[in-house]
């Protein structure tokens, strides 16, 4: 039976869902590169144009290899993608796996895309993954072993301008010794530079992702699939 060519199963439908995989994955510019190559130059396209300018200038300084690539290569390229599908396909839960697995800088990327492209996906996506405020909402026992995990520096900038309720859950879930500690530290804050603040926040959300994805916390209320 004649095998289907590599790629075969990549339309218009599908083919920015493989460039948001590619992000996430942070994908070899040499495979991509090969895909690019046998797509039809509509796809290849907006595969291209779909990806950052730093990858997508990687993917295109491969292309001279990619011609040499054989139909083996292009075939297990093909199968990993096809996988990769599937996988994202089986619902928005695996989305969020894969987005809060990301760095900071990628998840961002990703979600702004969504945001401006894909709204609907964005908005059900987001009831999935916390962002900084969310942190008042958080259960006391998380908050407890989040605070163990950072420093009093980073939450010093991280609260510069917080609400109310968010500094409160801070301070409510540390001994006396840390939260003089964090007191004293954000009697500094004035002097770090424009943006530190933001910087932070994401530090911390970073570290809040990575534990909760080692079931090392649970931000969800009991009974709960979302904080939000």
């Amino acid at each position: 039976m004649k095998e289907d060519p590599p790629f075969s199963f990549l339309a218009e439908n599908n083919i920015q869902q493989v460039a948001r995989m590619f992000i996430l994955r942070k994908e070899d510019p040499g495979a991509i590169a090969i895909l690019a190559r046998h797509l039809k130059p509509s796809l290849s396209k907006t595969l291209l144009e779909a990806l950052p300018a730093e990858l997508r200038a990687a993917a295109e300084q491969h292309a001279k290899a990619a011609a040499r690539a054989s139909d083996a290569q292009a075939r297990a390229i093909s199968a990993d993608i096809q996988e990769g599908l599937a996988f994202v396909n089986e619902g928005i839960k695996h989305l969020v796996v894969l987005l809060k697995q990301a760095d900071g800088p990628t998840r961002e990327a990703v979600l702004d895309f969504l945001k401006k492209d894909q709204p609907s996906l964005f908005l059900r996506v987001r009831q999935h993954m916390p962002v900084f405020e969310d942190i008042a909402c958080f259960p006391d026992a998380a908050m407890k072993s989040i605070v163990l995990n950072l420093t009093p520096d980073h939450m010093a900038r991280a609260l510069s301008g917080a609400s109310p309720k968010v500094t409160d859950k801070f301070f409510e879930n540390m001994s006396a010794g840390a939260g003089a500690l964090l007191q004293e530290a954000m009697h500094y804050v004035e002097d770090w530079r424009e943006g530190a603040d933001e910087e932070a926040r994401a530090t911390i959300m970073e570290t809040i992702l990575h534990l909760d994805a080692e079931d090392r916390i649970s931000i969800r209320p009991r009974g709960e699939d979302s904080i939000i």
